[in-house]
């Protein structure tokens, strides 16, 4: 997270994600944005049986543009315009979660 800026809905600005920070870090604070932002269901794909197909859609849209906001111009050469929330959110995981425990794992050594 940046210091000393802050958003006024949900508290300190989240860094952008640019591939060499902890990923499993930088995916937990998302995902802590997308659920104050009440887009969390966007992730699991499945639409709440109390939700419009409407309102569904804007939240597929605002959720997936809340994460690609949150990425450098770098890491988003990964997501394409056509995924989904959840399918870049699986993307981003198989790039960088793997890149994250070997990181972790070769520091250690």
């Amino acid at each position: 997270m940046s210091k000393g800026k802050m958003n006024a809905d949900l508290g300190p600005a989240l860094k952008p994600f640019d591939g060499k920070d902890d990923f499993t870090d930088w995916q937990r604070m998302m995902k802590n944005v997308l659920i104050q932002q009440d887009l969390d269901d966007a992730l699991s794909g499945e639409k709440p049986a109390s939700m419009t197909d409407t309102t569904w859609t804007k939240v597929l849209k605002k959720a997936k543009s809340s994460i690609e906001i949150h990425l450098t111009r770098f890491v988003r050469t990964h997501i394409t315009e056509k995924m989904t929330a959840q399918e870049a959110w699986e993307k981003l995981e198989n790039v960088y979660m793997g890149k994250t425990v070997s990181n972790k794992l070769f520091s250690k050594g």
